[in-house]
């Protein structure tokens, strides 16, 4: 009888293991070598998806289109941690409090200009562009302002009467300020001021083509783009399909975490005592975030006020269409009994 009512325990005993576990001391992630094991958020294609891809086989990967969507994952608690570039970063972090960073130094790579390997004209123009451009005063300035104030930079403008009719058509994801973003409606950030100077300077009009970071090379070689930029690294896969310019810059991908998972922060031991203390976002932060994300992020309150609207004014006719109808009939009705 005894070693029944035992058995029947066992399954109550480890139900409650199992919760003192998850209760327990978190893991921090101070470093590299902290990651494997973890939910681990990052963009597809991006530089650090295709590390992290393979060297953290143990971990669980959780992928987004929008570059912009990484810390919200982190801080609402989706993901353990999330991997952006540090310029990214730098420029978003005052927005995410809540958040600290590592760097994760081995994941650097050069990044350029992927081109349609139909256009090796329009690349020798490009490296010829770079070559000058890269060495000037104005270019570190034009990086500086945007990193320091991607809100406030203005972008250059081409000239309609001083260009030939030849349009250079850009595909590019703007969802990575300051490199690449939407202000006020309009394309903005340093690769496409980089791009309008290279216009300006060749006599072109410009056309940016916003898509998804994974549709830029599909764009370029099916023809409805003649190149790309959106901070793309070179890998020999994609040099299968584009041809790259010369590399313009370097970058090291930053690793996002909640800052109680960092023993080495201010936030660690200490943020072990407060309502996050499981290593979780409080209710409070993960309503905020969500609200950011889904209502204000890239002004999705519009699409939503648009699409209330619509909904509106289905009904309203739906409702005087009904009624319209039900007099009918109802005359209908009387004018044969009557």
């Amino acid at each position: 009888m005894k070693a029944d009512r035992t058995l029947l325990l066992l399954p109550v005993l480890c139900l409650v293991l199992s919760g003192c576990r998850k209760t327990g001391a978190v893991r921090y992630l101070d470093g590299p070598d902290d990651l494997h094991g973890q939910t681990i958020c990052a963009q597809v294609g991006s530089i650090s998806d295709l590390y992290i891809s393979e060297h953290y086989k143990d971990s669980e990967i959780k992928y987004v289109e929008v570059g912009t969507d990484i810390p919200v994952m982190v801080v609402t608690g989706k993901a353990d941690a999330g991997v952006t570039t540090s310029l990214v970063w730098m420029t978003h972090h005052k927005q995410y409090p809540e958040l600290s960073c590592f760097h994760l130094e081995e994941c650097s790579s050069d990044i350029a200009f992927p081109v349609s390997k139909d256009n090796p004209g329009l690349a020798a123009e490009l490296n010829a562009f770079l070559d000058g451009y890269l060495q000037t005063d104005g270019f570190n300035e034009m990086v500086e302002d945007w990193s320091a104030d991607p809100e406030g930079h203005r972008m250059p403008v081409t000239d309609a009467e001083t260009c030939n009719r030849e349009v250079l058509t850009v595909a590019l994801a703007p969802d990575q300020p300051p490199y690449d973003m939407i202000r006020n409606g309009g394309i903005v950030g340093i690769e496409p001021e980089i791009l309008t100077r290279f216009a300006i300077e060749t006599g072109r009009q410009i056309k940016f083509v916003p898509v998804n970071f994974s549709g830029i090379i599909p764009c370029i070689t099916s023809g409805k783009a003649d190149m790309g930029c959106c901070i793309m690294s070179i890998t020999e896969e994609r040099s299968r399909s584009v041809m790259f310019t010369k590399p313009w810059t370097r970058e090291v991908v930053d690793v996002l975490v909640r800052t109680e998972r960092m023993s080495k922060s201010e936030g660690g031991p200490a943020g072990l005592q407060s309502a996050a203390g499981n290593g979780k976002p409080s209710l409070w932060q993960r309503t905020r975030s969500s609200f950011e994300q889904n209502v204000i992020h890239e002004d999705r309150y519009r699409m939503l006020l648009q699409g209330s609207l619509i909904t509106i004014v289905i009904s309203l006719l739906s409702a005087l269409f009904g009624t319209v109808l039900g007099v009918l009939l109802s005359m209908g009705s009387l004018s044969r009994y009557g």
